[in-house]
């Protein structure tokens, strides 16, 4: 019996496959296990469900070809909502959810002192510390 490479191809991407959902599912399951953060938690939780769809959607394509660019709109939907769940999770890793809390921190300095600071303060300064970044950011408009 001899194997195609087709049929190779197929066997190992449907192991790795399997292999990224276990572990991100494993990612997730801990997540929800050890729920201290909700804010930043549900985040990340959403954020690594793009790994199991991504594989999935590869996985599909490959078998079926043919459906492959409506699966792919599908995944395009998705990744365009991880884009804004990374965005709130850098606002919530700064420690602000709402406009008024980051009107808020902005006006009394209560911004964390993290990482993520740095990046906001480079940001500020090509921004002529123009207030509107962070919600131009939230509400998709062109600076």
């Amino acid at each position: 019996m001899s194997v195609s490479l087709i049929d190779i191809i197929l066997i190992f991407s449907g192991l790795f496959s399997f292999l990224a959902c276990l572990l991100s599912g494993y990612l997730i399951h801990m997540h929800l296990k050890h729920f201290t953060q909700p804010n930043i938690q549900s985040k990340i939780v959403g954020i690594l469900w793009m790994v199991i769809i991504y594989s999935i959607d590869s996985y599909i394509s490959l078998l079926f070809p043919s459906y492959a660019n409506k699966i792919n709109m599908l995944r395009d939907c998705y990744e365009a909502y991880v884009l804004y769940l990374f965005l709130a999770l850098m606002l919530a890793y700064l420690g602000c959810e709402e406009e008024e809390d980051i009107y808020e921190a902005q006006d009394r300095n209560l911004i964390k002192n993290n990482n993520l600071n740095y990046i906001i303060l480079y940001l500020e300064k090509q921004r002529d510390h123009d207030t509107g970044l962070v919600f131009g950011c939230k509400s998709g408009k062109e600076f």
